[in-house]
């Protein structure tokens, strides 16, 4: 058994799962593992929201914002209070782990990268969608 392999995920699609369930989860597995978990979340591609799970994929730069916004305080402990367009949360903090797991964004696109550098703790590049 080892205590040095960091875990990750790669890529936890955002539009199916709530941020403040995704929290919940991560922060478990955060603790479960001993801090050890990279958290790496993504959009997915129109295709496969749209059509596989029968969501709208529109505005995907403002709802990654709005997860964001929502996620990394929930990770680190603080409370959330957001009326956006894709969110509307009012969460309390639970008492995280030390430290919170870092979170990745794949990216395809220039603005995705600076969404990236905004709000995350860096990115995870992702392949081409297909056509």
């Amino acid at each position: 058994m080892t205590s040095r392999i960091e875990l990750g995920s790669y890529v936890v699609p955002t539009f199916p799962r709530h941020p403040a369930v995704l929290a919940q989860q991560a922060l478990t597995v955060q603790q479960s593992s001993s801090n050890r978990l990279a958290l790496g979340i993504g959009l997915s591609h129109k295709p496969v929201i749209e059509t596989g799970f029968g969501l709208s994929f529109s505005h995907p730069i403002r709802h990654l914002r709005e997860y964001l916004t929502v996620l990394t305080p929930l990770l680190a402990g603080r409370a959330v209070q957001m009326s956006g367009q894709h969110y509307r949360v009012q969460q309390e903090p639970s008492v995280p782990p030390e430290p919170p797991p870092p979170v990745l964004v794949a990216t395809l696109a220039p603005q995705m990268l600076r969404r990236a550098g905004e709000l995350a703790d860096g990115t995870a590049l992702g392949a081409q969608p297909w056509t």
